[in-house]
C-alpha cells in the first residue's frame, strides 16, 4: 500500500483524492475520470450535484463519487453506510480485518490464493473529512483501528521506534465517538475486474450494507 498525505495545494479539501495518490496533476487526472463517468451516465446525482465540471477545482469529494468512479473503471467496490453510532461502525471495520486476517489453504490455484488474501484498506468518511483504515490492533487495554489522516504527515519509523509510530495512528473506539454517526466506509471488493454488463448495471452508486 503507498499512502499520501494532503500538502499546501490540496489542503482543507484534498483528502478524498488521497485515497492511493500522490501528485498534483494525478489529482486533475482523477477529477477528468469522474467527469468522464458522469458523462457515461454513472452517478447523475453526482454530477447534477457538481453541474458537471469537477477538473481544475477545489471541489471536495467522498466515497460516493469514489464508489461511482471506482465502479466505471470496472473495480469491485462496495460501500457500507453507518446511521446509528460510531460503536457499530468500529465494530464493523474491526470484523472487516478479522475475516480477512485467516483464509483457506490449499486453494485450487496461485490466481484462487492470491483473491483471497486481497484486503484493501478502508476509505472512513465522516462529516467534511475522511482517513484511512489500514489495519486494527489488540492489546490488553483493548482494541483500536490503525488509521492515516490524508491533512497529517504520519511518523512512520522503523523499529525500535515502532511502538511510538504505532500510537500516532490508533484510534480507539471512544477516539472515534468523536466522528458522530452518519459514516461511510468504502473498500474494494476484489482485484477481480467488473465487466462491461456488470459496470454498467451499477451507474447509480448505492450502499451495499447499512448498519
Amino acid at each position: 500500500m503507498h499512502y499520501y498525505h494532503i500538502v499546501k495545494f490540496d489542503e482543507g479539501w484534498g483528502c478524498g483524492y488521497r485515497y492511493g495518490i500522490n501528485e498534483v496533476p494525478q489529482i486533475f487526472k482523477l477529477q477528468k475520470y469522474i467527469e468522464d463517468s458522469w458523462s457515461q451516465g454513472f452517478d447523475p446525482a453526482g454530477a447534477s450535484h457538481f453541474d458537471m465540471n469537477l477538473k481544475g477545482s477545489h471541489k471536495m469529494i467522498g466515497a460516493v463519487d469514489l464508489l461511482a468512479l471506482l465502479t466505471y473503471l470496472g473495480v469491485q467496490a462496495s460501500l457500507v453506510e453507518c446511521r446509528s453510532s460510531s460503536d457499530a461502525m468500529f465494530d464493523w471495520i474491526w470484523q472487516y480485518f478479522v475475516d480477512r486476517q485467516s483464509y483457506p489453504t490449499g486453494s485450487e490455484s496461485d490466481s484462487s490464493r492470491d483473491s483471497e488474501a486481497f484486503i484493501s484498506p478502508i476509505f472512513f468518511q465522516f462529516a467534511w473529512h475522511c482517513k484511512i483504515v489500514i489495519g486494527i490492533e489488540s492489546t490488553p487495554k483493548g482494541k483500536a483501528l490503525l488509521m492515516l489522516d490524508p491533512s497529517e504527515q504520519p511518523q512512520i519509523t522503523y523499529l525500535p521506534n515502532v511502538a511510538l509510530s504505532i500510537h500516532s495512528i490508533r484510534q480507539t473506539k471512544e477516539q472515534c465517538r468523536e466522528y458522530g454517526k452518519e459514516l461511510q466506509c468504502l473498500y474494494i471488493r476484489s482485484k477481480a475486474i467488473l465487466t462491461k454488463e456488470q459496470s454498467e448495471s451499477l451507474k447509480i452508486p448505492r450502499a451495499s450494507c447499512r448498519i
